[in-house]
C-alpha cells in the first residue's frame, strides 16, 4: 500500500466515523427520515442506473475500467449527495 493509499484510507475512515457520529446524534425523527430517503434514492439508482447522476456513472465507469480514482472527488460527491438528501427532508443537521 502506497503512502497516498494509506492517507486516503485514513481520511475515508475518519469521514465515515464522523458521518456515523452525526447520524447517531440526530433526533430520531430526522434520522428515520434521512434513512428512508437514502434507501429510496439507493433503490432508484439500483433499479434504473441510467437515471443516476452523471458523476456517479462516471465514477463507476472509472472503477470498473481500473482507472485511477480521485478520492477527493468521491468525498465531495458524497458530501454533496448527503446535503441534497438532507435538504429534501429539511433536516437541520445537514453538513
Amino acid at each position: 500500500m502506497t503512502r497516498n493509499e494509506k492517507l486516503t484510507t485514513l481520511l475515508l475512515g475518519a469521514a465515515a466515523a464522523w458521518a456515523v457520529y452525526e447520524i447517531i446524534s440526530m433526533p430520531d425523527a430526522e434520522r428515520e427520515t434521512l434513512c428512508r430517503n437514502a434507501k429510496k434514492t439507493i433503490s432508484t439508482f439500483l433499479e434504473d442506473p441510467d437515471n443516476a447522476p452523471p458523476e456517479i456513472n462516471s465514477l463507476l465507469g472509472k472503477y470498473q475500467s481500473g482507472e485511477e480514482i480521485d478520492w477527493i472527488e468521491i468525498l465531495y460527491l458524497l458530501r454533496k449527495t448527503y446535503k441534497k438528501i438532507a435538504a429534501e427532508d429539511n433536516l437541520t443537521t445537514a453538513l
